[in-house]
């Protein structure tokens, strides 16, 4: 999920750099300052522009990542321990839910916990008969995990 200051930060860079250069193409200051507007316009589209393909690009990876887990990792039952609000982070003023499940490996006798993605309605009616969730985890590294939400029927 995008953070809001990165979405903020986004839209005010494209605002500023259009109207730096509407200013400057109505030649209504002298023409160094509107040169520097106009700087200032391309440096703001193009910072609109970078911040949205680092974006894309950071949220297509994340995809490919789950699918790829999905795909090929190993498929567990995670006993689901606790429903807890994420106050690390607020979407209009609410704060979101993430699932916190362990799972205990039967070869080494390791246990490992695992937290969910966030969750942006309260997920209590789709838990309240659910004991166990799916985790799909690379089998070479059990910190490169997924929560497979869907599987307690949650759509992301």
């Amino acid at each position: 999920m995008v953070g809001f200051s990165y979405v903020l930060f986004s839209l005010v860079s494209l605002a500023g750099g259009i109207a730096a250069l509407l200013l400057a193409r109505q030649g209504i200051l002298s023409s160094s300052a509107n040169g520097y507007l106009r700087l200032a316009g391309a440096v703001g589209v193009l910072g609109f522009a970078a911040l949205n393909v680092v974006g894309y690009y950071r949220w297509k990876q994340e995809g490919l990542r789950v699918e790829s887990l999905h795909r090929s990792g190993v498929k567990i039952s995670a006993d689901i321990t606790q429903l807890e609000q994420d106050r690390s982070v607020a979407v209009n003023h609410q704060f979101p839910y993430r699932i916190l499940c362990v799972w205990t490996d039967p070869r080494t006798g390791s246990t490992y916990h695992f937290r969910s993605a966030q969750i942006f309605h309260d997920p209590n009616f789709e838990l309240r008969d659910k004991k166990s969730i799916v985790v799909y985890l690379d089998s070479a590294d059990y910190s490169n995990y997924d929560v497979d939400l869907s599987s307690v029927g949650i759509e992301p």
